[in-house]
């Protein structure tokens, strides 16, 4: 099955977005897939939905850039951190985030996992914010 022909089975799934970002979207979930358990730490461009680290508050207005299918591959594989820089003004502290695996359940425990943003501009691409720096 090439491309196209997968692209035509879970276009479906999407209701008023582009052809582009629907293509987009499958192939970063299949890519996410293939994260491994048991990671120190997992840095993507994209931000997941722990932590506001992909929420700006733009003029008061709270507003969400995150992605569903790297949020659910965290709480599989549970890292112990998971670290992104997409939106430049998420949240920046290193923040504990409870993760329980309710969408595959094939982890019943609890687990932290740490989530920050680590991105060091701010959204108008300005230096801004300072290195982020942990010990493991």
């Amino acid at each position: 099955m090439n491309v196209l022909d997968e692209f035509k089975n879970y276009k479906r799934k999407f209701i008023q977005i582009s052809h582009r970002t629907a293509i987009l979207m499958h192939i970063f979930e299949k890519s996410y897939e293939k994260i491994p358990k048991d990671l120190d730490i997992l840095m993507t461009h994209e931000a997941s939905n722990f932590g506001e680290v992909g929420t700006t508050h733009d003029n008061g207005t709270e507003i969400k850039y995150v992605c569903a299918a790297l949020t659910d591959e965290i709480r599989r594989k549970k890292p112990k951190y998971a670290l992104c820089g997409h939106v430049h003004t998420g949240n920046h502290n290193i923040t504990a985030c409870p993760v329980y695996d309710y969408v595959f359940q094939e982890d019943t425990e609890w687990t932290n996992v740490r989530v920050a943003n680590v991105s060091i501009l701010d959204e108008s691409y300005s230096i801004y914010f300072k290195l982020l720096t942990f010990e493991l």
